[in-house]
C-alpha cells in the first residue's frame, strides 16, 4: 500500500533468511495470546494510565488488580498469570518482599516493579532479588505504553524460556529411547564437527568409551592406517557435500572388524555444510559377506547444493 512505506516512515529491522528478507516487528507485537497480568498495589494510576493508552496496548492485557502482597499470593496459589506488575509501597509486604516470595513459591514467573518510590537502594535491591524489569511511575498517558512493551518483553523471553526447556526434555527423551534401541545392536551413530571430531557417539565399539571418544578424531583413537580407512569417506562427504557410503575394516584392539558405513553432511539454515551425521553397521568379516554400494545415488536434495 502507498501509506506503508516513504522517506519519512521509519523502517523496521528484517531477518534475511534463506534469501528472502522478511519483516521482523518489534518484540511486544510478536505476541499472539492476551497477556494475564496481575497488577498489585493501591495506586489508582495504573488504571488511569491503561485507560489513556492506545488501545493497541490496554486491549492486549487481561489485567487483575489487589492491593496488597498477602493478596496477591493468594491469587497466584490458584490461578494462572503472565506476569506480576507490582508496587513498592503497600501495607503488609512491600514490592521486594513479594518478589522475594513469589521468586521461592513461582520461580521465574516474570516480576515488574512499577513503582513511586524511585531510589539507587530500590533498584539495586530488586536487581539482586531477581526482578526482571523496574520502572518508576510518571504521570504520562505514553507511561504505560512503556510499561507495556517492557511486560511484553518479559514474557516473551519467559515464555521462549520455557518452550526451550520443553525442547531440550524432549530430546533428551529421544536420545535416551535411541540409546535403549540402539543398545546390544551392531549399530553405532555418530555426529562430527567440520574438523571431524566427534561431538556425540551413540553405541560405540566396546574398545571405546562414548564419553572418552566426543572431541577427538579417529587419527587420535586409532593407528594411522586403520584411522585413514576411516577418515577418508568422512574428508570425501565434509569436502563434497554429498553423502557417502563405504565398506570399511580396520583393527580396533579386540581383533579385525568391517563396518557398511554411510555419513551424510549436516547443514544449518543457509545450506552451509556444518558437520557430519553417520551410522555405520558392523558387518560378519568372513566370506560371503556382500559389497556394498561405494556411493549412494544423489537425491534431489544432493544435487541441489552441488
Amino acid at each position: 500500500m502507498g501509506g506503508d512505506s516513504g522517506p519519512g516512515r521509519p523502517q523496521r529491522p528484517t531477518d534475511r533468511r534463506n534469501g528472502y528478507a522478511l519483516e521482523r516487528p518489534p518484540i511486544y507485537e510478536m505476541t499472539v495470546s492476551a497477556v494475564r497480568l496481575l497488577h498489585v498495589g493501591e495506586d489508582e494510576s495504573f488504571g488511569r494510565l491503561a485507560a489513556a493508552s492506545p488501545e493497541r496496548e490496554s486491549d492486549r492485557f487481561d489485567v487483575e488488580t489487589v492491593a496488597t502482597g498477602a493478596a496477591a499470593l493468594d491469587r497466584l496459589a490458584g490461578e494462572e498469570f503472565d506476569c506480576v506488575v507490582s508496587d513498592y509501597d503497600m501495607p503488609g509486604l512491600d514490592g521486594l518482599e513479594l518478589l522475594e516470595v513469589v521468586r521461592a513459591r513461582h520461580g521465574r514467573l516474570p516480576f515488574v516493579l512499577f513503582t513511586g518510590q524511585g531510589s539507587e537502594h530500590i533498584a539495586s535491591a530488586a536487581i539482586s532479588a531477581g526482578v526482571d524489569e523496574y520502572l518508576q511511575k510518571q504521570a504520562r498517558p505514553e507511561q504505560f505504553t512503556l510499561l507495556a512493551h517492557r511486560v511484553s518483553n518479559v514474557v516473551e523471553r519467559h515464555r521462549a524460556s520455557l518452550a526451550r526447556e520443553r525442547l531440550l526434555d524432549e530430546l533428551r527423551t529421544e536420545r535416551e529411547h535411541f540409546h535403549m534401541a540402539l543398545r546390544e545392536s551392531p549399530v553405532v551413530a555418530f555426529r562430527l564437527d567440520t574438523d571431524l571430531r566427534y561431538t556425540w557417539v551413540g553405541n560405540p565399539h566396546p574398545d571405546f568409551d562414548s564419553d572418552a571418544v566426543v572431541g577427538l578424531r579417529d587419527d587420535e583413537l586409532l593407528p594411522a592406517a586403520a584411522a585413514e580407512t576411516i577418515l577418508e569417506p568422512k574428508r570425501e562427504a565434509l569436502e563434497t557435500g554429498r553423502p557417502v557410503r563405504r565398506r570399511v575394516s580396520y583393527d580396533p584392539p579386540s581383533g579385525s572388524t568391517t563396518y557398511d558405513l554411510s555419513v551424510d553432511p549436516v547443514r544449518d539454515g543457509d545450506g552451509r555444510v556444518v558437520g557430519l551425521a553417520g551410522v555405520a553397521v558392523e558387518l560378519d568379516a568372513g566370506p560371503g559377506v556382500a559389497d556394498v554400494p561405494s556411493d549412494p545415488p544423489m537425491t534431489e536434495r544432493d544435487r541441489s547444493h552441488t
